[in-house]
Parts: structure tokens; sequence; C-alpha cells
């Protein structure tokens, strides 16, 4: 008997106490022990999901929604809220991402070509800070990945590997970044001793970050927009390029 379904009318209450009937249905499900869940699908209706052990309500639906009726107003509009705000930011995201295609005509072979100039350009740079900062130990290899929410990282081996949407940055948060990477080859952590070293190098280095954060929340959603409608089909986390140096 597990799994059941009822569809029901549920009454609940608008935003000046009126009540509403909504179309949903009952859920009974051997995977619940104890309490009901309610959740609202795509079109806002009601879906309660109820252990066996409450089969009862299946023949009489309005005496739960009776007993839990200001519970199931408030998801209700909690849900709505949710909803509103999804709806704002898909709205946003979408805006944003056509722009971004009208800008870049972005491709598989536009990301191709910014991972070959990401790799020549940081390359040059921590080739530059490695006599900067009198290294001993030498980086093992520089690969370039279209990862999803990082742009940088480094190995304890001294691998390190950049985000090629770094292009996209100014040329300050590109130096920056290879800073922050080669200086994981001094202190593999975040430790203060570690933002020492990067101040160091790089004294302007919180605005810039600010500058990386802020332009992060727009790039990276957008290029999961992007694989999301086919527009390029690169794996993120997938490596691009790696080259040895």
């Amino acid at each position: 008997m597990s799994d059941m379904v009822i569809p029901v009318n549920l009454s609940i209450r608008d935003k000046n106490g009126e009540p509403v009937s909504k179309k949903g249905v009952f859920k009974f499900s051997g995977r619940l022990k104890r309490s009901f869940r309610l959740t609202f699908d795509e079109k806002m209706n009601p879906v309660v999901t109820l252990p066996l052990s409450m089969l009862h309500f299946g023949r009489a639906p309005q005496t739960l929604v009776d007993r839990y009726g200001s519970f199931f107003t408030e998801v209700y509009h909690k849900h709505l809220r949710l909803s509103g705000k999804r709806n704002s930011l898909a709205g946003r995201l979408n805006a944003l991402t056509d722009e971004f295609i009208s800008k870049h005509h972005p491709s598989d072979e536009w990301v191709a070509d910014m991972a070959e100039k990401t790799l020549t350009e940081m390359t040059e740079f921590c080739r530059e800070l490695y006599v900067r900062m009198g290294m001993r130990k030498n980086f093992k290899s520089v690969s370039v990945r279209l990862q999803k929410s990082r742009w940088g990282s480094c190995s304890s081996t001294g691998a390190l590997s950049f985000n090629c949407l770094i292009m996209l940055l100014p040329e300050s948060c590109r130096y920056y970044l290879a800073v922050h990477e080669m200086c994981h080859l001094f202190e593999m952590n975040h430790s203060e001793r570690f933002w020492q070293l990067v101040e160091k190098y790089c004294p302007d280095y919180v605005s810039i970050e600010q500058v990386i954060k802020e332009k992060g929340k727009e790039l990276f959603p957008v290029m999961r927009e992007l694989q999301r409608r086919k527009v390029i089909s690169v794996n993120f986390g997938a490596g691009i390029l790696a080259k040895m140096r």
C-alpha cells in the first residue's frame, strides 16, 4: 500500500486571510515513519506526503487540513516567497547570459582560445614571481581548466591550475591570482603568514579580491547556464590544456 496517491482539495488562506481552494494530492509512503511532509509543485499545488500510520486521513483529508490549517498556510506563503525569488534570479540570469552571448559569442572554440591565452599569460606571471620570490622549490606545471567555482589551485607537488575564465578579469586580478597560488608553494594554507606573503607581492590584494568575488557571482552562473543551453559543451572541471614548464 506504499506510495498511494489520493487527489484532494486543500483550503489555503491567502495574504488577506481569505480561504483559497488548492487542488493537491495526499501521498502515502512507507519511507516516512511518523510526521507528514508538505511541499508544493511548480504550479504551487500542495503535495502532502504521509506515513502509512496516518492512512486514516486518506478517508477524511479535511480533518488533517483543519488540524494543521495555520501550518499549511504558513508553508504555502513561504514557498510563494521563495518561488518569487527564484523567478527573479532566473530572469536576471537569463538577461546576463543573453548579454554575455551578445558580447563574447561563446563556443567550445572560444573556451579553448581563452585557455591557450590563460596558459601563456599565467605561465609568464609564475616565472616572473619565481624569480622575484627567490624560490628554490620549482613549480611542477601550469594547467588550465574550466571550473565551476574556483579561480585557481596549487598542489603540494607544485602543480598550479587556473580557471580560463580569469581572462575575463582585469590584468591586476590575473596577476593577483598568480601571486596567490605561488604563495601556496611557501604556505599550503590561508594562515596569517600566507596573507603577509601575498601582501608583500600584491599590496592591494584586498580590493582586488573583492572585484574577483563580485565578478564570480555573475560569471560562474552564466557559464553553467551556457552549458545548460548547450552553447558550450566542455565539461566543468575537465582539463582543457596542461603543459609542463
